[in-house]
Protein backbone atom coordinates (compact mmCIF):
# COMPACT_ATOMS: atom_id res chain seq x y z
CA UNK A 1 0.00 0.00 0.00
CA UNK A 2 2.87 2.32 0.90
CA UNK A 3 4.43 1.53 -2.76
CA UNK A 4 0.76 2.62 -3.98
CA UNK A 5 -0.20 5.65 -1.95
CA UNK A 6 1.73 8.42 -4.66
CA UNK A 7 0.31 7.06 -7.76
CA UNK A 8 -3.51 6.89 -6.74
CA UNK A 9 -2.96 10.30 -5.46
CA UNK A 10 -1.58 11.40 -8.39
CA UNK A 11 -4.99 9.38 -10.75
CA UNK A 12 -6.97 11.18 -8.21
CA UNK A 13 -5.51 14.31 -9.15
CA UNK A 14 -6.28 13.58 -12.64
CA UNK A 15 -9.97 14.75 -12.00
CA UNK A 16 -10.60 12.40 -15.09
CA UNK A 17 -13.16 9.32 -14.22
CA UNK A 18 -11.27 6.92 -15.40
CA UNK A 19 -7.92 7.68 -13.51
CA UNK A 20 -10.16 7.33 -10.62
CA UNK A 21 -11.59 4.21 -11.32
CA UNK A 22 -8.09 2.82 -12.26
CA UNK A 23 -6.68 4.75 -8.82
CA UNK A 24 -9.70 3.11 -6.74
CA UNK A 25 -8.76 -0.58 -8.68
CA UNK A 26 -4.68 -0.34 -7.72
CA UNK A 27 -6.30 0.65 -3.91
CA UNK A 28 -8.37 -2.69 -3.66
CA UNK A 29 -5.37 -4.43 -4.83
CA UNK A 30 -3.22 -3.64 -2.41
CA UNK A 31 -5.83 -3.90 0.35
CA UNK A 32 -6.77 -6.96 -0.92
CA UNK A 33 -2.80 -7.78 -0.28
CA UNK A 34 -3.21 -7.29 3.21
CA UNK A 35 -6.19 -8.66 3.83
CA UNK A 36 -5.66 -11.89 2.43
CA UNK A 37 -2.74 -13.64 4.35
CA UNK A 38 -4.33 -11.30 7.84
CA UNK A 39 -6.87 -13.91 8.83
CA UNK A 40 -4.14 -16.90 9.35
CA UNK A 41 -2.04 -14.47 11.07
CA UNK A 42 -4.47 -13.55 13.58
CA UNK A 43 -5.27 -16.79 14.04
CA UNK A 44 -1.79 -17.54 14.72
CA UNK A 45 -0.96 -15.05 17.52
CA UNK A 46 -2.82 -16.23 20.15
CA UNK A 47 -3.46 -19.69 21.74
CA UNK A 48 -6.26 -22.04 21.30
CA UNK A 49 -8.36 -21.25 24.56
CA UNK A 50 -8.53 -17.42 23.60
CA UNK A 51 -8.40 -17.66 19.65
CA UNK A 52 -11.57 -16.36 19.03
CA UNK A 53 -11.43 -13.38 21.38
CA UNK A 54 -8.01 -12.35 21.24
CA UNK A 55 -8.58 -12.24 17.15
CA UNK A 56 -11.94 -10.40 17.63
CA UNK A 57 -10.76 -7.96 20.44
CA UNK A 58 -7.51 -6.80 18.30
CA UNK A 59 -9.74 -6.86 14.72
CA UNK A 60 -12.61 -4.39 16.30
CA UNK A 61 -9.86 -2.31 18.72
CA UNK A 62 -8.16 -1.51 15.28
CA UNK A 63 -11.46 -0.38 13.75
CA UNK A 64 -11.95 2.33 15.82
CA UNK A 65 -8.44 4.21 15.03
CA UNK A 66 -9.14 4.60 11.40
CA UNK A 67 -11.90 7.23 12.25
CA UNK A 68 -9.40 10.06 12.88
CA UNK A 69 -7.89 9.32 9.27
CA UNK A 70 -10.06 11.88 7.20
CA UNK A 71 -9.44 14.20 9.47
CA UNK A 72 -5.47 13.53 9.22
CA UNK A 73 -5.61 14.02 5.41
CA UNK A 74 -7.78 16.77 5.24
CA UNK A 75 -4.96 18.73 7.40
CA UNK A 76 -2.27 17.07 5.49
CA UNK A 77 -3.76 18.47 2.18
CA UNK A 78 -4.34 21.36 3.57
CA UNK A 79 -1.00 21.96 5.05
CA UNK A 80 0.65 20.64 1.51
CA UNK A 81 -1.51 22.38 -0.84
CA UNK A 82 -1.43 19.49 -3.56
CA UNK A 83 -3.39 16.02 -3.31
CA UNK A 84 -0.58 13.55 -3.02
CA UNK A 85 -0.39 15.55 0.43
CA UNK A 86 -2.35 12.67 2.44
CA UNK A 87 0.53 9.81 0.71
CA UNK A 88 2.22 10.81 3.51
CA UNK A 89 0.29 9.55 5.94
CA UNK A 90 -0.03 6.29 4.35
Amino acid sequence: MAVLAFPIFWLVDLKSPWTIILAACLGQFALSLMYGPQAAFFSELFGANVRYSGASLGYQAASVVPVASPTIAIILLLWSGNAPGPSLYM
